[in-house]
């Protein structure tokens, strides 16, 4: 994907809770970026021109 120049970002909070349900934390792929909070992300994102689409 990264030669597509998509990136992924994972939110630190969702991680965090993962965590504390599992007792561990989720293992990310190579290249996945943390963000402290996600919908902070998709709200920066969205000033930048992107659009989020929910199914």
């Amino acid at each position: 994907m990264a030669l597509n120049n998509i990136k992924f970002s994972a939110c630190q909070n969702t991680m965090r809770g993962f965590k504390k349900r599992t007792g561990h934390f989720p293992t990310l792929t190579d290249g996945v970026d943390k963000t402290p909070a996600g919908v902070v992300r998709i709200g920066e994102l969205q000033q930048q021109g992107y659009a989020y689409i929910r199914p």
